[in-house]
């Protein structure tokens, strides 16, 4: 697999992995309006939520790290093909 294919794969499965995020965060979201704002399993939903949106941008720096391999093989590629 070249460079360009493993961001691919990389960017589908960030995509992937934050749709369950949002799927999870939706679920705390509907359950803390179930629950007694200052509770304390409205403070434990409010942790989830956080560690989601962490995640995601963890998730979005991997793709980012994964994009910027692919174009540095790239110009890589490019410079031993000129040479």
């Amino acid at each position: 697999m070249d460079a360009q294919e493993h961001a691919r794969t990389v960017r589908q499965l960030v995509h992937e992995f934050n749709n369950q995020l949002f799927v999870i965060g939706g679920h705390c979201e509907l359950l803390a309006l179930q629950l007694e704002p200052g509770s304390r399993a409205h403070a434990d939903l409010a942790a989830i939520l956080d560690a989601t949106d962490r995640a995601s941008e963890l998730a979005s720096r991997m793709r980012e790290a994964a994009m910027a391999h692919a174009a540095a093989s790239a110009a890589d590629s490019a410079d031993v093909d000129a040479h």
